[in-house]
């Protein structure tokens, strides 16, 4: 399979992350100029307006990649600096927009299926989480079918309507891991998930009302794609990787639950329940759950019951929190002094008055 043609994602991905920032930003640019160019440790923080070149505005006409030492300092030291990793220092959540990791998946073959574990594992020790171990979704499965089939189309539905780049990055590592170890085995559920998620984040582009949304979407779509094709494919032709505790017992579908003792407990009870309990026999059940007489192993009916509820419980919880972290990030990233909205094809002027301890609320009336 030879290289999947990305003709424009290479200067779309910076328009993209350009209005990301300018979104969290309630639209103001005047913020970013004045910000950009300076380091966090910098006293003063903020370029008198007059003399801020207008770096951010820059990009998001042209969509010049922010990610290189293209910038000089602006003390006169001559210095050049990244103005991506200078501008995640002040938001940490646009950095996933600039979609830099899926250049990986889109190459002549798939990247290394340790890049693809690399990415799962962050996504899970940021988060807290683990996946819900195969046997445990075996288990739930044949212990309460109408309960797990519900379980799995609402969860699914969270994870790929969260629409970010960073969950979009995580469903097509676990494809990959899927595709890995299934070994020529079909994986049409995963990659439907994957696929599914691209178009949902594509889409959502417009939706959530990002400038040049159309021309955006259409440049980024086909790109993620083929890469997602090109993990089904190729993906178990990856070179291997070292052993990895936290992919253990990987579910069929991506379910998350907190990594918690409680969790942990609740999935050794319907483990110990399911159709591989033999594994379970020399393994007392957790405290917290009763066992039958005289199989300190086995649960009773009423704790599997209690086992169940929290492990579906936890699920939901998770995925819905997942679901809503687009908004959550965007209420996170504390607004500028000023307010303009950018428009397709220019840049309005400002319209807000020029006072810096104006908040958000204040601002959009």
């Amino acid at each position: 399979m030879g290289c999947i043609p990305a003709s424009g994602y290479a200067r779309q991905c910076p328009r993209l992350w350009s209005r990301y920032l300018c979104k969290s930003k309630d639209c103001n640019y005047r913020w970013l100029d004045q910000t950009l160019l300076l380091p966090t440790t910098d006293p003063t923080g903020v370029l008198y307006e007059p003399l801020a070149p207008q770096v951010f505005r820059a990009i998001y006409a042209s969509g010049k990649s922010p990610d290189g030492n293209y910038w000089k300092e602006f003390d006169g030291s001559g210095i050049r600096f990244n103005l991506f990793e200078r501008a995640c220092e002040r938001v940490p959540a646009s950095r996933p927009w600039l979609l830099k990791e899926f250049v990986d998946y889109q190459q002549e073959h798939p990247p290394p299926i340790a890049l693809s574990r690399a990415h799962l594992s962050s996504f899970l020790e940021k988060r807290e989480l683990m996946f819900v171990p195969r046997r445990v979704v075996s288990a739930l499965e044949h212990l309460r079918p109408w309960r797990y089939s519900y379980l799995q189309k609402r969860a699914l539905q969270y994870l790929v309507g969260a629409a970010t780049p960073s969950t979009l990055l995580f469903l097509m590592a676990f494809l990959h891991e899927v595709v890995w170890w299934a070994r020529g085995r079909p994986v049409d559920d995963v990659s439907t998930i994957a696929e599914d998620a691209v178009f949902r984040f594509c889409d959502s582009l417009i939706k959530r009302e990002f400038d040049d949304a159309p021309e955006i979407a259409e440049a980024i779509k086909w790109p993620l794609y083929g890469a997602v094709v090109s993990v089904k494919h190729c993906g178990d032709r990856s070179p291997p990787a070292g052993y990895s505790r936290a992919l253990e017992d990987l579910p069929p579908v991506p379910l998350l639950i907190k990594d918690t003792q409680e969790m942990r407990d609740a999935c050794a009870c319907l483990h110990a329940a399911g159709e591989e309990w033999y594994e379970c026999m020399f393994s007392p059940l957790p405290s917290r759950y009763e066992a039958l007489p005289g199989a300190d192993w086995a649960p009773t009916e009423e704790s599997v019951k209690a086992a169940v509820r929290v492990v579906v419980t936890g699920v939901l919880a998770v995925h819905a929190t997942i679901a809503g972290e687009y908004e959550r990030d965007l209420l996170c990233s504390p607004p500028g002094a000023d307010t303009a909205t950018p428009a397709a094809g220019g840049l309005q002027k400002e319209t807000a008055p020029r006072n810096s301890s104006l908040t958000r609320r204040q601002l959009r009336r």
